[in-house]
């Protein structure tokens, strides 16, 4: 024992720790799939897959050809391309997530013991991190990556700072707001402690006449000016990404309620939602994936419990900022990082993309896990070994939780099961769930499913996509366009619902409808499946000529793709050019099959 006593005190034993507990509560989601967002981020987003494209993620947004959405998060997209280099397979990317979610405490442990000097308030702060249930969401959840990065590479960035490293912690900071926009929030922690714990002279005195104020507005700005620069390099590169969608949010209704309603409602239940954070963080009960609308009804008064508490915690925050007695302590730092973090995702001043999600919580929770242990620590002065023993209780009954809630991300059926258990009163969770269902050939229950959803939000666009699927398979195929058209009203450049309204005018022999359809689609992802069937409409219909003119402008006369060579083959065909066909058939031609075999196939196409 004696021999481990010196391990247990180095600088090594932390982040090993740290490791070890975190692969414990979070290693039983390593074998989980893509699920939810995940599709959205990784699975739709051919570019990930090559190395060739890392360094062009820097100038694209975050969801592939949507740069309507605002959202713009190049080094979390490079994360998952370095991913997809070692493997394909889910388990990397989790397995990615739970080193940076222990990077993340070991780096919580190394500011708060660099800034206090309180080795024992680094372990508590740090383990408490660890084990919050909230964050099963970041950890366990693949797209969670950008929320993990965004804070990693936050913490270091302050970590440098407060050893006086300002040029690499302006570099650092600049790589949390390439992982994710609320990285905005660190330049206030940065800018807190400048001015309240870095800017201390502790040889000025008033008798020399040089005060601490004029010590610190002298030295205060010089230290910001090492941050500029990194702020205008990610706004060149935000705006080469986006262009015209700067400062977009397309969020829906649906997404986020708060977006569409007035301040006074807004505020009023941002102030709610904060105390659903706060009850979600210390009693981890009814944990969910959506919160979106209909789930939490807009509040329109001020006397209600849960309002009341958001606004006295954030008054209490803002107390222990300024109060003599918590200035320039951890009191007043723990206040700060959440306050900072926290407003960017609060929609109290401005609408976000979402109006509440438990991965958004990673950061603020660091603050509060930093206010809960200095409380902690307080109140258990003379009963130590107590107050750890009830420490310790809460962290194994957090990580039984953490544990159980992993499962729930294991699939998508899972997951969505789950939410709508969790979730009973959103639109969106019923959605995700009928709609996959239906795709798992499960079309009554999956109805059922898309019919109660419409109920509560008949303008959701998925939803009435998969309505669309259903009507189709029913073969009422005028309720299917009804469905699709309605969504494409809504918003024109819809690719699924576009993509769907295409096919099925494909498929009942409606060329023109379909080449139509599927032109539009082109014209705002112009990529090789929607060039595909409009060429093939269009030779089906009689104008191969235009067909030929359409793939050969967009991707030459020997396009890399070979459906498109097919298409160029089959636009041949029917123009009675054999030669020509032939020459783009012979990438598409099985050896096996004759070409009597394959040209009555053409035929039949």
């Amino acid at each position: 024992m004696s021999n481990f006593l010196p391990f247990l005190k180095s600088k090594w034993f932390p982040p090993i720790f740290f490791l070890a507990l975190s692969f414990l509560i979070f290693g039983n989601g390593l074998n989980g799939q893509f699920v939810y967002d995940d599709s959205w981020v990784i699975v739709r987003n051919p570019t990930l897959t090559s190395v060739s494209n890392i360094f062009s993620q820097l100038i694209s947004p975050y969801h592939y050809l949507q740069p309507e959405t605002g959202l713009y998060r190049p080094l979390t997209l490079i994360s998952f391309s370095i991913n997809f280099i070692f493997s394909s397979s889910p388990w990397i990317f989790h397995f990615t997530n739970i080193l940076l979610h222990a990077l993340a405490v070991w780096l919580v442990f190394l500011l708060t013991l660099e800034i206090f000097k309180s080795r024992r308030l680094a372990y508590l702060t740090s383990v408490l991190f660890l084990f919050l249930p909230i964050h099963v969401e970041d950890v366990t959840s693949i797209i969670g990556r950008a929320d993990l990065l965004a804070f990693v590479f936050s913490l270091l960035s302050v970590w440098l700072v407060v050893k006086r490293k300002y040029t690499l912690g302006s570099l650092v900071w600049l790589l949390a707001l390439l992982s994710k926009e609320s990285a905005v929030g660190t330049a206030i922690i940065i800018v807190f402690y400048l001015w309240s714990f870095a800017s201390q002279c502790r040889n000025c005195s008033s008798v020399e006449g040089k005060s601490q104020f004029s010590h610190t507005v002298t030295h205060f700005p010089k230290k910001i000016l090492y941050f500029i620069p990194a702020g205008i390099v990610y706004l060149i590169f935000r705006w080469l990404a986006l262009k015209e969608n700067f400062l977009a949010n397309d969020a829906s209704y649906i997404y986020n309620p708060l977006k569409f309603v007035g301040f006074w409602t807004r505020s009023l239940t941002g102030l709610k939602v904060l105390t659903m954070y706060l009850s979600k963080m210390l009693v981890p009960r009814n944990l969910s994936a959506d919160y979106s609308f209909n789930q939490i009804p807009l509040v329109h008064s001020f006397w209600r419990f849960d309002v009341v508490v958001g606004l006295a915690l954030i008054l209490v925050l803002i107390l222990l900022l300024f109060w003599r007695k918590t200035r320039n302590t951890p009191w007043s730092f723990g206040a700060i990082t959440f306050l900072a973090s926290y407003f960017i995702i609060s929609n109290l001043f401005f609408p976000i993309g979402t109006v509440m999600a438990e991965r958004a919580f990673y950061f603020p929770s660091f603050g509060l896990a930093l206010l809960l242990s200095l409380c902690l620590d307080f109140l258990t002065r003379g009963v130590r070994k107590l107050g750890l023993t009830l420490f310790l209780v809460v962290c194994l009954v957090y990580g039984v939780i953490i544990f159980n809630r992993n499962k729930v991300w294991a699939d998508a059926e899972t997951l969505y099961r789950d939410m709508v258990l969790k979730a009973p009163q959103s639109a969106h969770v019923k959605t995700n769930l009928g709609n996959f269902l239906i795709k798992n050939n499960n079309w009554q229950e999956g109805k059922d499913w898309l019919e109660k959803a419409y109920i509560i939000a008949p303008e959701h666009l998925p939803l009435l996509d998969g309505l669309g699927l259903v009507a189709e398979h029913d073969k009422r195929y005028q309720d299917a366009e009804k469905f699709y058209k309605k969504a494409i009203s809504i918003r024109p450049h819809y690719a699924t619902a576009l993509s769907n309204l295409g096919r099925m005018y494909f498929q009942l022999g409606q060329y023109e409808k379909s080449a139509e359809i599927y032109w539009q689609e082109f014209t705002y992802k112009p990529e090789a499946g929607p060039m595909l069937v409009y060429a093939m409409s269009k030779s089906k219909s009689g104008q191969q000529n235009e067909a030929i003119s359409a793939i050969t402008k967009y991707f030459g006369e020997n396009p890399k793709d070979i459906r498109l060579r097919f298409a160029l083959g089959y636009a041949y065909f029917k123009k009675g050019d054999k030669t020509k066909a032939d020459y783009y058939f012979k990438d598409s031609k099985n050896p096996a099959v004759s070409d009597e075999d394959f040209l009555k196939s053409i035929e039949k196409f």
